[in-house]
């Protein structure tokens, strides 16, 4: 049966990347099943079939300990990400464009722990979540995001 949904594509070339895939709820940020049924890895069937039965729902990832986030939800909370990337000399990944920001995705090596820390941007306007571990990231296309790095997905 020939794949007729771009989000089944979409879910494919980012497992195919090496994300943990998790399918979303159509324009929410929860998944409908449980997340043991897809955080030990989705077969490509299992991943072709979810999406075949609910076509409207969007992609989600588990980054793991492997990859970290960051998440500026504020033009304050950017800045302050490219400040502190710039002084760093430190560079994302990939970069997903949000509706209120930007997602900025990096390799986290073994030898480095990361925390998973979030904040309110109304009481904390410069401050940038961290989605690490076991949380939840909304990949594009879903919520509206894009990506501005695109090179990464073209090797």
């Amino acid at each position: 049966m020939p794949i007729k949904n771009d989000v089944v594509n979409i879910a494919l070339s980012y497992q195919a990347r090496g994300f943990t895939i998790i399918p979303l709820l159509e324009q929410e940020k929860r998944s409908r099943h449980k997340w043991s049924e897809w955080e030990n890895g989705a077969t490509e069937q299992q991943i072709i079939s979810y999406y075949q039965q609910h076509p409207g729902d969007s992609v989600g990832c588990i980054p793991g300990k492997h990859l970290v986030v960051y998440d500026a939800d504020t033009p304050e909370s950017l800045a302050k990400l490219y400040e502190i990337e710039e002084a760093c000399d430190c560079h994302p990944n990939l970069i997903a464009k949000t509706q209120k920001g930007e997602h900025h995705y990096f390799s986290v090596p073994d030898n480095v722990e990361v925390r998973q820390r979030s904040f309110n941007s109304k009481t904390h306007p410069a401050c940038i979540d961290i989605k690490t571990g076991r949380c939840l990231v909304q990949m594009p296309p879903s919520g509206g995001k894009t990506w501005e790095l695109t090179e990464a997905f073209d090797e």
